[in-house]
């Protein structure tokens, strides 16, 4: 269980460009040196490797845009596109999304308060910050409960029983009952 400090992630992938018929101990073996090579990317950054993504479909091995990892909110941090070029991100997984009218101030008065302690990640076009402790003693909780501040998924929740009333009950295909609809909030 977490105690809502920094839980860094190290994350790979890398783009592999489509293969001919091989035997499968060829491609794992392929496959192997890869993640050989985001582990040792990782290793100069003085990181350890956590999880290695490699593409598995047709689609995706030959996929013009590349491998790319992308924070929470969905901003790319890194991409890929050069055959077996790997990436290495480090990742908070101790995170919290809020909407901007939220945090009054764009976090000046959070700033003031926790100085590096807190990260905050502005997403201006979507109106979101992305809130994470750097500070093992901070549990982001205790931020978010301490400035009485709600996750955009909290905030959707009041919404709930007007979207399952309007739409007759609740989503059909299991969709999240939490936040009442079936895309990812």
């Amino acid at each position: 269980m977490s105690n809502g400090g920094p839980r860094p992630a190290v994350i790979g992938t890398c783009t592999l460009s489509p293969y001919e018929p091989h035997l499968p101990e060829e491609l794992f073996a392929d496959d192997l040196s890869v993640i050989d090579a985001m582990a040792q990317r990782a290793a100069a950054h003085g990181w350890s490797l956590d999880l290695a993504v490699l593409p598995e479909t047709f689609a995706q091995r030959w996929s013009p845009t590349g491998a790319e990892s992308a924070e929470p909110i969905g901003r790319e941090i890194a991409r890929t596109t050069a055959d077996r070029d790997p990436i290495v991100v480090q990742v908070d997984l101790e995170y919290r999304v809020v909407r901007r009218p939220l945090v009054r101030d764009y976090g000046r008065s959070l700033k003031e308060k926790y100085a590096d302690r807190l990260c905050q990640d502005w997403h201006y076009e979507e109106h979101m910050c992305l809130l994470t402790s750097q500070d093992p003693e901070l549990p982001i909780d205790n931020v978010m409960q301490c400035e009485e501040l709600v996750t955009h998924r909290e905030e959707l929740m009041p919404a709930v029983p007007l979207r399952n009333a309007a739409r007759g009950g609740p989503p059909p295909g299991g969709g999240d009952p939490r936040i009442g609809n079936t895309t990812r909030g």
